[in-house]
């Protein structure tokens, strides 16, 4: 991504997220217009008045990982230009560079808080919250002055969607960044602010077993149509005969639901196809039904959630005549 800056520039912007000030190349060797020519060609982009990076090389990602890098990019450019102003890097902005999922968050702004008791306002692309911060709230990733990940996680799950904002704590809770005590102590510290009820039943549902933002989205899902809570990463087996770890598992009806992501079959061979299939016989011969769900399937829950419950039906059909 910096190949397209001479190795002054380089050595700059890789200081500060990729990102480098006009002043920056001024200083590097470029002139006015061999900063205006590469904007024009698309060799550069700008990630906010003053600031710019090399071109992003995305060709491969989804739009939303396109969207995280893109505003991670305008964080670093956000810093530097607000450098000495007291300002730290909060809400989702936070987040993302805490390294958590961007999924389904609104990227369009950045997000600080201010220290200096100002009133918030959204002022050159950035959006200035008004809030207490607490001892243990700030924190620094790479330099740049960031609400530490409890505090992050909850100030974005007070106004971001709600399967979004789980998506998000799941993630934290996932990799061990974050305790759900660490959650309820930064909540009661907040409690009364906009949307802290919100936040509240975010953290409730939110669970470190969803490994995945398909799972975490599935997991919503099923919860807002009054299917039961499913078990989470259940095995099936011991020791050297594990059959399988599966997503979810409705015990009640020996039905299982798991999220393909499809990401595992991307240079596939037969032979991991093969070893899937394997996998999904070995629970059908434990007497399971199993129920496979893409990210496609997300996009009509009404039809994915028939589907699961006439598997629990075939499912309490099958028990009924074998148990005469």
């Amino acid at each position: 991504m910096l190949m397209t800056v001479n190795p002054k520039l380089r050595q700059l912007a890789s200081r500060c997220g990729g990102t480098f000030s006009r002043e920056d190349a001024l200083q590097s060797g470029y002139t006015p217009s061999q900063i205006r020519e590469r904007l024009r060609a698309g060799r550069w982009t700008a990630v906010r008045r003053g600031f710019y990076a090399a071109k992003p090389e995305w060709a491969d990602k989804p739009p939303w990982e396109r969207s995280v890098i893109a505003h991670k990019l305008a964080v670093h450019a956000t810093s530097r230009a607000l450098a000495g102003s007291g300002v730290v890097i909060s809400h989702q902005s936070a987040a993302i560079l805490h390294g958590l999922t961007g999924w389904g968050l609104d990227l369009g702004h950045v997000h600080v808080t201010r220290r200096d008791k100002s009133r918030g306002r959204l002022l050159g692309g950035t959006r200035h919250h008004v809030g207490e911060l607490f001892r243990g709230d700030v924190t620094e990733v790479g330099g740049v002055a960031v609400t530490a990940i409890a505090r992050a996680i909850v100030e974005t799950a007070c106004f971001a969607p709600y399967e979004a904002a789980v998506a998000l704590c799941d993630d934290a809770l996932h990799r061990s960044l974050v305790t759900k005590a660490d959650l309820h102590t930064t909540l009661d510290r907040v409690l009364g602010w906009p949307g802290t009820g919100r936040a509240s039943a975010v953290v409730e549902f939110a669970d470190g077993l969803s490994e995945s933002v398909g799972e975490s989205r599935l997991r919503v899902l099923m919860d807002n149509h009054g299917l039961p809570t499913p078990e989470l990463q259940t095995r099936f087996g011991t020791g050297p005969d594990v059959a399988a770890r599966v997503d979810f598992f409705f015990r009640e009806y020996d039905v299982v639901v798991e999220f393909d992501g499809l990401i595992k079959y991307r240079g596939d061979t037969l032979a991991s196809v093969v070893r899937e299939k394997a996998r999904e016989d070995r629970l059908r011969a434990l007497g399971v039904l199993v129920i496979r769900v893409t990210w496609d399937d997300l996009q009509h829950p009404e039809l994915l959630i028939r589907r699961i419950r006439e598997a629990f039906a075939r499912s309490s059909s099958a028990k009924k005549v074998l148990s005469h």
